[in-house]
């Protein structure tokens, strides 16, 4: 009888001992790293800017108002007048527009919800303004709230700040968030009436645009057979820009 044959296994390497898993630092929410940048802040130097035709003076913390706005970090950091004198000049800025700019710099709020109709309707069209201030100074944080800010104004006011349409499309440029949001409201909000009694108070290339994502719309239903089409306006993100290009503090 044929004697079987076991190949014994090689003894086996004992295994290296588990490294400990190192924890990884908590991420910072936009809020607590918001409080973080204001609490260092304000102990920095105060620069003063001075707006408007009268050149009325705010004084800001400069770390904060460099830290919300690369247009301020280049002014104040560099070898231009305003870093040596720590003072600078916006003529050309609505005072309420910068002083709600101010606000929001140490708050990080824009409107409050009891303000009346009348109110609302008012802190839209400064909001309007002040995004277009915003997207000036390159403040993309100042940006996006400022989109949250007029949607839920309008729809808390019931109110669509036509007339500063016009003004507002001709400071943006083609790809503007807030050119997507004017079209938007013109689709779903604007009653046909506002047209009518006012034909010549709207760029023709802002009718084009609004003639064009109409059309876009009316195809979509068609071809995917809803029975209803999903307002963009209920989608914030549609008109936010990206963050993640703010430089880490």
């Amino acid at each position: 009888m044929a004697s079987l044959q076991v190949t014994a296994k090689p003894p086996s390497t004992p295994a290296p001992p588990a490294t400990p898993a190192i924890p990884k630092p908590a991420t910072q929410t936009a809020t607590q790293k918001t409080a973080r940048i204001l609490k260092t802040a304000l102990f920095s130097e105060i620069v003063h800017i001075k707006v408007g035709k009268e050149l009325k003076d705010f004084g800001v913390h400069k770390d904060l108002i460099c830290y919300h706005s690369p247009y301020f970090k280049a002014a104040f950091n560099s070898g231009f007048e305003e870093a040596k004198t720590g003072i600078m000049k916006l003529p050309e800025t609505n005072t309420k527009v910068f002083e709600l700019f101010v606000h929001w710099l140490y708050t990080q709020v824009l409107w409050s919800k009891d303000d009346d109709k009348e109110e609302k309707r008012t802190a839209l069209e400064t909001m309007m303004d002040l995004h277009l201030f915003a997207d000036m100074i390159r403040a993309v944080s100042l940006m996006n709230q400022s989109i949250t800010a007029l949607r839920d104004l309008s729809d808390a006011g019931s109110v669509v700040p036509t007339q500063t349409f016009a003004r507002v499309w001709k400071n943006t440029t083609e790809n503007s968030p807030i050119r997507r949001l004017i079209i938007d409201w013109m689709i779903w909000e604007v009653n046909s009436d506002v047209f009518e009694r006012n034909p010549n108070s709207f760029p023709h290339d802002l009718l084009l645009a609004a003639m064009t994502a109409s059309r876009k719309a009316i195809r979509a239903f068609q071809h995917e057979h809803r029975s209803t089409i999903k307002k963009p306006l209920l989608i914030e993100s549609n008109y936010h820009v990206s963050e993640d290009t703010k430089e880490a503090v």
